[in-house]
């Protein structure tokens, strides 16, 4: 009789394609992954939820599609309208 060896088992391996870590965001963005992980603690609007984690946050690459037209521009932001000049009329 021939000998029934049945397949190991593998363990699934996640899909990682389409997925972005938080150090190659960090990259792209131009900051530091502390700086990320800083927005995502703070709660802001123009970063999405992670997908998950595998060695730390990471993101799906569709999430990301607009994230550089939501984030806001570093730095303070200009005003709309220039400040009323100062009168140098004496009242008495």
């Amino acid at each position: 009789m021939a000998d029934e060896t049945t397949p190991t088992a593998t363990p699934a391996i996640p899909d990682v394609a389409g997925l972005v870590d938080l150090p190659t965001l960090a990259a792209h963005l131009g900051v530091t992954p502390a700086a990320v992980r800083n927005a995502l603690a703070r709660g802001v609007t123009w970063l999405p939820a992670p997908a998950g984690q595998l060695h730390g946050y990471v993101w799906r690459l569709d999430d990301l599609a607009t994230i550089d037209e939501d984030r806001p521009k570093p730095g303070r932001p200009k005003r709309s309208t220039p400040a009323p000049a100062p009168t140098s009329e004496a009242t008495p």
